[in-house]
């Protein structure tokens, strides 16, 4: 092999090695995973916790919603679990929930910032 053809080859293995390295440092998927789900939990502080507890037996104005990713999944046959909690924070309005008062901020999607929500959803979405 010739000496410039052999030297290329070590660059790019080196270069490849290294690449492989930085991203195993940088912990991958799971870093932005908890990263989303702390924004998630954030935004629920921030903006739906004055209303829904995350305790199991506590009702503060709007149901608890310690398991909502659970519940979710058995409200509506044809939609998933994340599209039921979608339409809730869009258009509460869309269910009847018997026992709460219908006082939800309207389109909570409009609100906060299109990463606020889909941390938020997502986070949700850990709630079983």
């Amino acid at each position: 092999m010739k000496p410039n053809k052999k030297l290329h080859l070590n660059l790019i293995a080196s270069l490849i090695i290294t690449a492989f390295t930085f991203s195993a440092c940088a912990g991958g998927s799971e870093t932005v995973s908890q990263t989303n789900n702390d924004l998630g939990k954030q935004v629920f502080m921030q903006k739906c916790a004055t209303c829904h507890s995350l305790e199991e037996d506590q009702t503060i104005v709007g149901p608890a919603l310690p398991h909502i990713a659970t519940i979710a999944e058995t409200r509506l046959p044809d939609k998933s679990a994340q599209e039921y909690i979608e339409a809730m924070l869009v258009d509460p309005t869309t269910f009847d929930l018997e026992d709460y008062p219908n006082v939800m901020p309207q389109n909570m999607k409009g609100q906060i910032t299109t990463e606020e929500y889909t941390a938020l959803v997502d986070y949700l979405m850990t709630l079983k």
